[in-house]
C-alpha cells in the first residue's frame, strides 16, 4: 500500500509578490539613508576632534614657556605647515586647515582655525599666563 505525502500548504506559491518587493526595497532605502547620515556625522565630528587636538597640543606647547607666538608667527595666517614655539616640537597642521595668528589688542593671542567640518573656533594664551578659550564663542 503506498501512502501519498500531504500537499504543503505553500505549494501554490511561486514567489513574492511584486507589492512585497516593493516594500523591501523602499525599507532597504530607508536604512541606508539612515546609515549614510550616521556616517555623515561621525565624519564632521571626526574633524571637529581632530582640528581641537591639534589646537590643544599647539597652545600646551605656545602656553609652557613662551608667552608670545613664535618670532614671525604674530599677525600671520596661512594653510597647513607647521607652527613651533622654540624648545618645543613643531604641531603639524594639516593641509585643509586655515589657521590665523593674531593679537586682538587686549594682550591675548588668539590662534584662529576653520576646517572641513565646518566649524571655525579659536584658542587663545594670555602673556604669562596659562591658555584658555572656547570653540563656541
Amino acid at each position: 500500500m503506498m501512502l501519498k505525502r500531504p500537499k504543503s500548504a505553500f505549494s501554490n506559491q511561486r514567489g513574492f509578490t511584486f507589492i512585497e518587493l516593493l516594500m523591501v526595497i523602499g525599507i532597504l532605502g530607508v536604512l541606508s539613508a539612515l546609515a549614510v547620515q550616521q556616517i555623515k556625522f561621525n565624519r564632521e565630528n571626526a574633524y571637529d576632534r581632530q582640528a581641537q587636538a591639534m589646537i590643544r597640543n599647539l597652545l600646551t606647547y605656545a602656553a609652557i614657556d613662551e608667552p608670545d607666538p613664535p618670532a614671525g608667527q604674530e599677525n600671520q595666517n596661512g594653510t597647513g605647515g607647521s607652527f613651533a614655539v622654540y624648545g618645543y616640537p613643531e604641531v603639524e597642521i594639516p593641509g585643509n586647515v586655515y589657521w590665523k595668528v593674531v593679537n586682538d589688542g587686549d594682550d591675548r593671542w588668539r590662534f584662529y582655525f576653520a576646517h572641513p567640518g565646518g566649524q571655525v573656533g579659536f584658542y587663545f594664551w594670555i602673556p604669562g599666563g596659562t591658555y584658555s578659550g572656547s570653540l563656541d564663542d
